[in-house]
C-alpha cells in the first residue's frame, strides 16, 4: 500500500477508550479519514504522516480535511480548518519490507503503512506491533498508546 489518495476505512481494535483531539492543519494539504497524522514540531500545524524529521506523531484521522486551497489551520468561525485525531488505540496498518515481531516499536513510514526501524530513515514511533491481523491482508495491528 502507498500513501492514501482518498480516505481510508481503517479497522480500531480493542484497546483504550477514543481520545479525540481537534488540530489545526497546515496549508495547501489534504489528510484523508484513517491516515496516521503528524504534527510540525516548528509550526505546532498537522500534516499527513511522512517519515520526515522534525515531525511528532498524533494519531489517526478521524475526517477528511481538504486543506488544499485554504489557510494554515484556524479554531472557529468563519473558517475552521482542524482535523479530528484519536490520539490512541490499536489500529491495522500496511508494513513495510521487513516483517515485525510482537513488541517491536512501529515507526512511520507514509501516513498509510509503518515498519521497523530498519524500514525507516527518521525513526519516528507511532506505537508498537502487537500481531498480524486475522483477515489475510498483511496488516499487522499496531498500538498507538505505546509512543
Amino acid at each position: 500500500m502507498t500513501a492514501l489518495a482518498a480516505s481510508y476505512q481503517r479497522t480500531r481494535f480493542e484497546g483504550r477508550a477514543p481520545l479525540v483531539v481537534a488540530h489545526p492543519i497546515k496549508a495547501a494539504v489534504i489528510i484523508y479519514a484513517g491516515a496516521i497524522v503528524c504534527r510540525q514540531a516548528a509550526d505546532n500545524l498537522v500534516i499527513p504522516g511522512t517519515d520526515t524529521a522534525g515531525l511528532v506523531p498524533q494519531g489517526v484521522a478521524m475526517d477528511t480535511l481538504d486543506n488544499s486551497a485554504g489557510a494554515a489551520g484556524t479554531y472557529g468561525p468563519p473558517a475552521e480548518r482542524v482535523i479530528r485525531v484519536d490520539h490512541q488505540g490499536v489500529w491495522s496498518f500496511a508494513i513495510g519490507a521487513t516483517t515485525p515481531k510482537a513488541g517491536d516499536a512501529a515507526y512511520i513510514l507514509d501516513d498509510n503503512k509503518v515498519g521497523v526501524a530498519a524500514d525507516a530513515t527518521n525513526d519516528i514511533k507511532v506505537g508498537e506491533f502487537l500481531r498480524p491481523t486475522n483477515d489475510g491482508s498483511g496488516q499487522w495491528l499496531v498500538d498507538f498508546s505505546r509512543r
